[in-house]
């Protein structure tokens, strides 16, 4: 059951539907190397106590984050 994840300096990029309804993710750490997040990449994640992105994210598609809750 994945409840945190940090994506590292390494990924540039979360494609489609990467982390779509894992239910009991409620921490994001996305590094500042990552650029671009497809288009249902963290749809339906439940609920996020924490989600944290630099500012170098340039793109993120369409419904990405559809159907989450935010706390």
């Amino acid at each position: 059951m994945l409840e945190s994840v940090t994506i590292p300096e390494s990924v540039k990029h979360i494609g489609e539907h990467a982390f779509a309804n894992c239910k009991n993710l409620s921490e994001v750490i996305i590094s500042d190397n990552v650029f671009n997040i497809d288009c249902g990449a963290l749809v339906t994640v439940r609920v996020w106590e924490k989600f944290l992105f630099q500012n170098n994210v340039t793109n993120i598609g369409a419904d990405a984050f559809y159907g989450c809750k935010f706390e």
